[in-house]
């Protein structure tokens, strides 16, 4: 229950010997929240973010560099984008993302069906079964490359049946809801 504690709400419940560590999953202009819960309250900060551009956004590098104790990306493509762009190297710690291969273990794992029964889809035409079915989950924003999915599937794949695209996404904005 802890793990997933907003620190403002923990300024009251923190125990003298007790050690915080915030790590936020966001882009460091988020950063500045930890001064808003005060540093009686966080003893170590690490900002973890993804990227996926050549730059990060101005001013990103000075919020790292001030606010965080560590910065944790989960590529080396990332650490360099983030040390281009002038975040301090001793501060990036490269974390890949994990995998759980107990859950996703193809050996102990159904094969989903594309699309999944019962679930409402819509398709541009009938899939062929024998042909190639591509899945794609994201989060539908211009940073995901969706355009660049569209335009390579259909570039790579003519109106014949041999490929199918699926595709699952949702719309997310700040304090809003998913859709």
């Amino acid at each position: 229950k802890r793990l997933h504690s907003n620190p403002r709400k923990m300024k009251s419940k923190k125990k003298p010997d007790d050690i915080v560590v915030w790590i936020s999953h966001t882009d460091p202009s988020m950063y500045a929240d930890v001064e808003a819960v005060g540093q009686d309250t966080v003893d170590y900060f690490i900002g973890r973010s993804m990227y996926e551009f050549s730059r990060i956004a101005p001013g990103f590098a000075e919020e790292a560099n001030v606010k965080a104790d560590e910065v944790w990306v989960p590529a080396q493509f990332v650490k360099r984008v983030y040390e281009d762009s002038g975040v301090n190297p001793s501060k990036i710690v490269v974390i890949p993302e994990a995998v759980d291969s107990n859950h996703f273990d193809p050996d102990t794992i159904a094969k989903v069906s594309l699309p999944p029964p019962g679930s409402n889809h819509w398709c541009n035409r009938q899939p062929d079964p024998k042909g190639f079915q591509y899945f794609s989950d994201f989060k539908w924003e211009p940073r995901k490359g969706w355009k660049i999915l569209f335009e390579s599937y259909f570039r790579a794949f003519p109106n014949d049946g041999s490929a199918t695209l699926y595709l699952l996404s949702h719309i997310w904005f700040p304090g809003g809801p998913e859709t």
